[in-house]
């Protein structure tokens, strides 16, 4: 023997990545619901969270405005699985990607407001994913705009960086600046920090 302590292999699957954890949800059921799911899960062959998660995909597939929603998600998630992302390896399948893609989009509050229905959005969501979108359209117009651009795409896929985008609009909704005001003052400012 040697001495030297061997390093033992890790047992099971490959660790997920954080783009790849799915979501967690707790949720009460009535004992006729638990019932149900149990028929649904067995018949399946799978677990009751995999029931509940079947059951909750079709169900929004059928409900029009969740699945229009969705669609515009991935659509978006399609062009950026395209490119490089910090935590998405690039060897991934193209689906896969684009899952996890998607995942990093849905994971914050800001990128989950951007996509949500203008009609259903909160107040400070709403004025969050109008200042967005001015924003990205603000960059078009400026001589740096690749630098603009990368910044608010990247938040697209950062949930942190998304938090802070939405924690300056709550301060810059609460100074009571118009949208335009507001795009333009951020603007501004990432060229005065980029520069």
């Amino acid at each position: 023997m040697s001495g030297k302590p061997t390093k033992q292999k890790r047992r099971g699957p490959k660790p997920k990545l954080a783009a790849e954890k799915p979501a967690q949800l707790t949720v009460r059921l009535e004992p006729e619901t638990l019932f149900g799911l149990d028929v649904v899960a067995r018949d399946r062959r799978t677990s009751l969270s995999g029931a509940a998660e079947h059951l909750i995909s079709q169900q929004l597939k059928e409900n029009a405005l969740a699945s229009r929603s969705t669609d515009d998600v991935r659509t978006l998630a399609a062009i950026f699985a395209k490119v490089e992302i910090k935590g998405i390896p690039s060897d991934l399948p193209m689906a896969d990607r684009e899952s996890a893609v998607v995942r990093l989009f849905l994971k914050s509050e800001g990128g989950r407001a951007l996509f949500m229905p203008e009609t259903l959005q909160q107040p400070a969501e709403r004025y969050f994913t109008k200042l967005f979108w001015q924003l990205i359209k603000n960059a078009t117009k400026e001589k740096y705009y690749s630098q603009l651009l990368g910044v608010f795409t990247s938040a697209l896929v950062d949930p942190e960086k998304m938090a802070s985008l939405m924690e300056a609009a709550d301060v810059l909704e609460r100074g009571g600046l118009e949208i335009e005001e507001a795009a333009a003052r951020y603007v501004r400012l990432i060229v005065k920090i980029n520069t």
